[in-house]
């Protein structure tokens, strides 16, 4: 038997591949995905449209066979539309509310923006929220109040900003609505917030303090000094011994699940290592120690909700891989070749994946000018 035939996912697209179609068959750069609350493909990042013409951002929604869900944004193709006079050019964030309500965080006209839509992707609305921190890579989670925490970069660390329901400054927040945290690092670049069902607390995933770092904070953004060292876990020179950086990170039940790109042995390379939620290392996870993937890009995990777990990673010299395991670390049994399926059908860059409730994985690719993306059946 072919295994790695067997694992496309046949009624999807053509034998399991999707070249994504935006309005007026324009470039679109769209490889980033989520799960709505109905388990619907979320897509998002860029594509072009507009008047001007021009490259902004967009979120889309797949049927379940690829499509573009025609019920979805405001322009009967299955894409939002930016707001006018809104030149935000890329979704970089994005999360949804208990009402299903989206909300996308961008920078746009050189400010930090957050917009709003109604849960079929209609009806925009923007809010400025900074100037001053209007850097790379903002961040977007809604809590369990519906409010909304939003990161942004600052010279000196990162800017939190509290949002209330409505996309409206929460004054109850730290100084009208925003509190200045990891001051003591030169530079930072956060790639994610993440938080498990409880909401009680939040985690920043990403590069300070000259090493990849997870930093859990509590609602009011403070540290929780329970966690880690301070409330903030780094990436060990014991396994990285140069700078690294934390691109994704999975809440399993009692586990965090880390994935980091960094320089071993004078070459880069990709690990995955679990935590307990005390910050320290989980041993029942691979006797304690990162597990070194294929390649040397690691992008993006997805965690299902029997524990198995997804990674996207890559290398120019080995190729795109799609790797599943079991939550001990250990390689999902009979997917792929020891686990690692390499998705050697599709051309352009591995970005990133997600699993869903049924036993499929969708994976998105970069590859301009229009979006790749495959599912895996396991």
């Amino acid at each position: 038997m072919n295994l790695k035939a067997a694992n496309y996912d046949t009624s999807f697209g053509e034998q399991g591949l999707v070249s994504l179609v935006s309005p007026g068959n324009e470039s679109n750069e769209m490889a980033r995905l989520k799960l709505d609350s109905q388990g619907r493909t979320i897509i998002y990042g860029t594509y072009q449209h507009g008047n001007p013409k021009k490259f902004r951002a967009g979120v889309g929604r797949l049927t379940d066979n690829g499509n573009p869900d025609l019920e979805f944004g405001s322009d009967g193709a299955g894409f939002t539309i930016a707001p006018e006079r809104n030149d935000a050019p890329n979704v970089d964030g994005l999360d949804y509310n208990k009402n299903d309500e989206l909300f996308i965080v961008t920078v746009a006209n050189e400010n930090l923006t957050l917009l709003r839509y109604d849960q079929n992707g209609r009806f925009p609305k923007a809010f400025s929220i900074d100037s001053s921190s209007a850097g790379l890579t903002p961040q977007l989670l809604v809590m369990d109040d519906n409010k909304l925490i939003i990161s942004g970069i600052v010279d000196q660390g990162v800017m939190l900003y509290r949002r209330n329901a409505d996309g409206t400054a929460d004054d109850n927040f730290g100084e009208r609505g925003k509190k200045h945290v990891l001051t003591d690092s030169a530079y930072v670049n956060i790639w994610k917030i993440i938080s498990d069902s409880s909401k009680d607390h939040f985690f920043l995933v990403g590069f300070a303090r000259n090493t990849g770092i997870v930093a859990k904070f509590d609602t009011e953004g403070n540290l929780d000094g329970s966690f880690a060292t301070g409330g903030v876990f780094a990436i060990s020179t014991e396994t990285s011994a140069n700078s690294s950086c934390i691109n994704a990170i999975s809440l399993a039940n009692d586990n965090i699940i880390i994935l980091y790109n960094a320089f071993y042995d004078n070459a880069p390379a990709c690990f995955i290592t679990c935590l307990n939620r005390e910050g320290e290392p989980e041993p029942s996870f691979n006797s304690g120690q990162a597990l070194r993937l294929i390649g040397n890009v690691a992008e993006s995990i997805s965690l299902a909700a029997g524990g198995e777990f997804a990674v996207a990673h890559r290398s120019l010299t080995t190729g795109n891989y799609v790797s599943l395991f079991l939550p001990s670390g250990a390689p999902y049994p009979d997917f792929g070749v020891e686990g690692n399926f390499k998705l050697n059908l599709i051309p352009g860059i591995v970005k990133d994946v997600i699993i869903h409730s049924d036993k499929r994985i969708t994976v998105g690719f970069s590859n301009p000018p229009h979006t790749k993306l495959a599912r895996l059946t396991y």
